[in-house]
């Protein structure tokens, strides 16, 4: 024969784990494999080595860790540590041959992922996840059993943080299931400002179902709207209500301000037309003028000082109240 010296690699094969497992963080992988070699057979025990590296690809930018070298052999086992999100293993195989000869083969195995989710009972809010703070929702996608740290700062705005929905403090370390998930932080109006939807009122009229508490007017029976939405923004808090409507409540003598933002809920599309009033002792304080669904969202800042009544109306625009859904959002007071 010329040339070379006739040792053809040995062909490793890596049996488990297999491709499709998923894992969890603190599962147990175990790993096990052989290889055959034309001019050796099988290779022995001591002929295999194994390297186990975690890709950790934040934002898609990957880099390695090489987890402590497994005893070399047929086979061995990890426990699968908590090292964040986008994350995965590579299980690599080395046969070695008599003659020094070498081949690898390896396997990757991602984890079972779930979608986190971080809600604010008032939207847009912030929140934080990990370190990372943004406006809510917040959501992620993260590896089963992985554990976190979320918090909900306070205040902002008129808002303090009230609770966690899992009952955690406000700043507490979450351990994720197997299941996608939703943690809400409630926020309440702070101090001296009071939100209206909190407060008891009297009904003078509400021209289709009663006026409703957070949300929208919906239909005729009471409960039955939705999240109070307009021009496709979202709030917790406020009074859903449809032309006529006269809703009044007592002012303390300590109360300053009334403020809103006001619009017909996008749950009538375009329709409706209505004009937001704010009244205080038989005195107009504010007019909107016309809106309809297609109507910029208005921004009510009203002062209210001495005063001993406050007054909401909402009129029909002039055209019937087909449609006249109204939201008066993140109604409240401040005293």
């Amino acid at each position: 024969m010329c040339g070379g010296d006739g040792n053809t690699p040995p062909s490793p094969t890596i049996v488990e784990p297999a491709q499709t497992l998923l894992y969890v963080v603190g599962d147990t992988i175990q790993f096990s494999g052989s290889a055959t070699d034309p001019e050796d057979g099988s290779i022995p025990a001591d002929g295999l080595s194994w390297t186990v590296l975690l890709h950790h690809c934040p934002g898609g930018d990957c880099h390695l860790h090489q987890l402590t070298s497994p005893p070399d052999g047929a086979g061995g086992s990890f426990d699968v540590p908590d090292h964040g999100d986008e994350t995965y293993f590579e299980i690599a195989l080395t046969a070695t041959d008599s003659g020094g000869a070498k081949a690898t083969t390896s396997v990757a195995i991602h984890p079972k992922t779930v979608q986190l989710t971080l809600e604010s009972s008032v939207s847009g809010l912030d929140l934080v996840y990990g370190g990372s703070r943004g406006p809510a929702p917040i959501v992620v996608t993260t590896v089963a059993g992985s554990s976190h740290t979320i918090s909900a700062p306070s205040p902002q705005g008129p808002y303090v943080f009230a609770s966690w929905s899992d009952s955690g403090a406000q700043q507490h370390n979450i351990t994720v299931g197997t299941d996608d998930t939703v943690y809400t932080a409630t926020f309440t109006c702070q101090g001296a400002t009071y939100c209206l939807s909190d407060l008891d009122w009297t009904v003078v009229s509400n021209g289709w179902g009663p006026p409703e508490r957070d949300t929208s007017n919906g239909e005729a029976d009471p409960g039955d709207g939705q999240t109070l939405t307009i021009n496709g923004a979202t709030f917790a808090k406020g009074l859903g209500v449809h032309a006529h409507s006269d809703i009044r409540l007592p002012l303390g003598p300590t109360c300053t301000n009334f403020l809103a933002q006001v619009g017909v809920d996008d749950e009538v599309g375009s329709l409706g037309s209505v004009e937001f009033q704010v009244w205080a002792d038989g005195t107009l304080l504010y007019a909107s003028g016309v809106m309809t669904g297609s109507s910029t969202t208005q921004s009510v800042t009203v002062d209210v000082a001495g005063r001993g009544e406050l007054q909401l109306v909402v009129t029909d625009g002039g055209d019937g109240i087909d449609y006249d859904h109204a939201d008066w959002a993140n109604a409240r007071i401040t005293c």
